[in-house]
């Protein structure tokens, strides 16, 4: 994941767990982390402290609907 300088309305690079934790939430947006962990073959971990990185980077924003 590149982090962005200077400019507001660069797009950050996703690898591709990044793309597989948002098309699992995109399915499900219920989806807990031991869940998305699991079909993805990582920790939960992981997917934690991506899913924080993607929120940070303004990558991803999680909202109620």
């Amino acid at each position: 994941m590149q982090i962005k300088e200077g400019n507001d309305n660069a797009v950050p690079t996703l690898d591709e767990l990044e793309i597989g934790i948002i098309d699992i939430l995109r399915e499900n947006g219920r989806a807990t982390n031991l869940e998305i962990a699991e079909r993805l073959g990582v920790t939960a971990a992981t997917v934690s402290s991506r899913i924080k990185r993607l929120e940070e980077s303004r990558a991803m924003k999680v909202v109620a609907v």
